[in-house]
């Protein structure tokens, strides 16, 4: 689980950033916007209905979720990250395979 002062909940908050720099993956998009403010960073999820029914959305939503979390210190101040799940890719990789590749998505997204 994402701390709740790391949580994006606003749909405005979530058009910010997936305006911001753009990464893909094999199974997800990365998004992030850097801002200015000194507020602690976001993340948020987009697992669309396209990827599998409610459990298998679900299970790519943890997946994500716990790839996200250890890596969310990274993340410079302000900014706000989206992972947009891929359909069908993102319901099959396991959930390690899915935390290295989160970990090289962010470093390049970083750089």
């Amino acid at each position: 689980m994402l701390p709740a002062a790391n949580r994006l909940r606003k749909k405005a908050d979530f058009a910010i950033a997936l305006s911001g720099r753009k990464i893909n993956s094999k199974s997800f998009q990365l998004f992030l916007h850097r801002s200015s403010e000194n507020a602690p960073p976001k993340a948020g999820l987009i697992v669309a209905k396209s990827v599998g029914n409610s459990v298998v959305r679900h299970r790519v939503a943890r997946k994500l979720r716990h790839a996200i979390a250890p890596l969310l210190p990274l993340l410079p101040n302000g900014s706000l990250l989206v992972a947009r799940a891929f359909p069908q890719s993102a319901a099959e990789i396991s959930a390690t395979q899915l935390s290295n590749e989160f970990e090289v998505a962010l470093k390049k997204v970083l750089s």
